[in-house]
């Protein structure tokens, strides 16, 4: 689990692609790493997107994650994001924030 934790810790959005093994131990943290807003585009990097139950669980975990930021929703709108119930969730997330919150952002 450390060094799990070491792993999402270290991670930005120009990281290279998780590795397999990465991404299982990444995956098999998912409910440990919930708490952490921070941690959600690593944890959805991780998801086996060819999977459909795997794919349901990451669309429930959305639904319990500790809410974003901003910023982070942002990020999830980006390439290696492609999966269209992700990018509703942050959009959703963006629509919650007014106006100046998310110009603090953009300028």
């Amino acid at each position: 689990m450390k060094y799990t934790y070491r792993l999402v810790d270290h991670f930005n959005p120009l990281s290279p692609p998780l590795t397999t093994s990465q991404m299982k131990l990444v995956w098999q943290a998912r409910y440990d790493l919930a708490s952490n807003p921070e941690y959600l585009p690593i944890v959805l990097q991780s998801v086996n997107w060819q999977d459909s139950n795997v794919a349901q669980e990451a669309y429930d975990l959305l639904s319990i994650w500790s809410p974003l930021s901003p910023l982070q929703s942002l990020e999830l709108l980006g390439r290696r994001y492609g999966d269209y119930r992700v990018r509703q969730y942050a959009v959703r997330r963006l629509e919650e924030f007014t106006d100046s919150e998310l110009g603090e952002f953009v300028s």
